[in-house]
């Protein structure tokens, strides 16, 4: 069953737009141009951390959604030394503008001395989960 957020999908595909580079493909993902879309990326010791942190982002609308990828190992060099930890990936969706507010949070909420805060920028996207994201965001 799809949640509230996506019982509207099939209103998404229109079969007379269609990518034409990709025959017979529905125009969704390179449907809109976004500047100021953004995904954030950051780690968490545990479960429970990346949950509360990604609790309170979406509470504040700092991010419209967080995504939580458990389970998996990071290797990197910390204090001269090369250590390995299981960790929790966070993919946060917020847009530039939330950007100062959602850093300050992530050193507020995390345990990390330096907690990662990677900015990707989203080249395209559906139009109608843009919408949706930047009508989650903010007061």
């Amino acid at each position: 069953m799809l949640s509230s957020r996506h019982e509207n999908a099939s209103n998404i595909l229109n079969p007379e737009i269609i990518n034409p580079g990709i025959t017979g493909l529905p125009i969704m993902l390179i449907g809109m141009s976004d500047e100021t879309a953004r995904i954030v990326l950051t780690t968490t010791g545990s479960a429970g951390s990346a949950s509360r942190i990604a609790q309170v982002l979406v509470e504040r609308r700092l991010a419209a959604c967080v995504n939580l990828l458990p389970n998996l190992t990071s290797v990197y060099r910390w204090q001269g030394v090369v250590e390995t930890a299981a960790e929790t990936l966070l993919l946060i969706k917020t847009s530039a503008a939330e950007l100062p507010a959602l850093e300050t949070a992530l050193r507020e909420l995390h345990s990390y001395e330096v907690p990662e805060f990677l900015v990707l920028p989203i080249e395209s996207g559906s139009r109608l989960y843009l919408e949706w994201l930047h009508g989650s965001l903010g007061s």
